[in-house]
């Protein structure tokens, strides 16, 4: 039974994660290799916080009718209370042939992840899926599965938070420098395009991670280190915001749109 907080973020992430994948597929893109660090539970029935955004999202759905909110109500039928993962929202929008690689420490939950995904793998367009029961930097140095021939790899993290002072602690879900040196280790193994999605929900204390000074912090590792471009910075809040780098994507220019568009999008749901 998995817990999910109901909040502006989760629309933010996830609004943001159908846009991807659906410039992906309008692009040419055929094959995903789905790589998430914080899986989560396939159908979070527990609700840890509150939101009146997130609520007049939900009681509207399909509401705009966005890849999002038509992949949520499929996934969420009206008057059940559950709230789907990424990796629910990845086999929902996307069309295409995928493999998913999903990292998750609580056992309980990585148990319902398997038996969800003993569903996906009867499905012909799904190539490979495994579940992680671990911290998914253990993962990352063991190495990662290469994509398939023409795949895009995305890499999904969402942290509680990151924390440009931090330093790495084994089993922390939150994410600091020596994180981003890690994830850099690994895909430079990786073949082919890559877009990395990590979304970032609160600041540290003391004010000591500001938007500007994370993105600094990121781009520092991402950009400079690991040759990565940004694609947008998807805000939902000074507090909440979603960072999409991409590299050998050369359909990155077409997701410059979308800070404005979630904007435009959210504004419908705002009192």
């Amino acid at each position: 039974m998995g817990t999910y907080k109901g909040n502006t973020g989760n629309l933010m992430q996830h609004w943001t994660l159908c846009e991807v994948l659906s410039a992906a597929q309008a692009n040419g893109v055929r094959a995903l290799n789905y790589i998430d660090a914080h899986a989560m539970a396939p159908l979070a029935t527990v609700r840890t916080g509150s939101d009146p955004t997130f609520d007049r999202v939900c009681d509207s759905l399909p509401g705009q009718c966005s890849k999002y909110e038509l992949a949520w109500r499929k996934l969420s039928p009206a008057g059940v209370d559950w709230y789907p993962n990424s990796a629910n929202f990845v086999r929902q929008v996307w069309h295409g042939d995928y493999s998913l690689l999903l990292c998750e420490q609580d056992a309980g939950i990585a148990d319902d992840i398997r038996r969800w995904l003993c569903d996906v793998k009867r499905v012909r367009r799904c190539k490979k899926a495994q579940c992680h029961l671990g911290d998914w930097r253990c993962k990352f140095e063991r190495g990662l599965p290469q994509p398939a021939e023409d795949a895009l790899t995305l890499l999904s993290f969402d942290p509680n938070k990151y924390d440009v002072a931090g330093t790495q602690r084994r089993g922390s879900f939150d994410l600091c420098p020596q994180d981003l040196d890690l994830i850099v280790e690994a895909i430079c193994r990786i073949e082919g395009p890559i877009l990395v999605q990590l979304s970032t929900y609160a600041m540290g204390g003391s004010n000591k991670n500001s938007q500007c000074e994370v993105v600094q912090s990121v781009e520092a590792t991402l950009m400079k280190k690991g040759c990565f471009t940004r694609a947008a910075i998807v805000k939902a809040s000074p507090k909440m915001m979603s960072l999409i780098y991409t590299r050998n994507v050369d359909w990155c220019c077409t997701l410059t749109e979308l800070p404005e568009r979630f904007t435009e999008w959210l504004k419908h749901f705002k009192p």
